[in-house]
């Protein structure tokens, strides 16, 4: 059976037999959402489409952010100029701009 209207609400899949799915629609709103279980294990989640959204761009924040602190953490200080990466990998400017030329 249902928690309180506030929150994660829980329901079963006899719940969901007995009460329909739009009676378990209704509890899912932009800021709550519901979870299905079955057999005393949760198999599912029923989120607001606003709120996934959301949850989404902040695990790419995070994300981001995870990478920007690791570079930062990791950087040297050392800066190279293209020239020197052309160089490095065996080419030289004016082999790059004529093949970009022959395209």
């Amino acid at each position: 059976m249902a928690a309180s209207q506030s929150g994660p609400q829980l329901f079963t899949t006899s719940d969901i037999s007995r009460m329909g799915m739009n009676a378990i629609l209704e509890a899912v709103d932009s800021e709550n959402y519901v979870f299905l279980e079955d057999d005393s294990h949760r198999v599912a989640v029923l989120i607001n489409p606003d709120r996934l959204n959301r949850l989404l761009e902040l695990e790419q924040d995070v994300h981001d952010l995870a990478v920007v602190a690791n570079r930062l953490s990791n950087d040297s200080g050392r800066r190279v100029s293209l020239d020197e990466v052309i160089d490095t990998l065996g080419f030289t400017r004016a082999e790059l701009e004529a093949s970009e030329s022959d395209e």
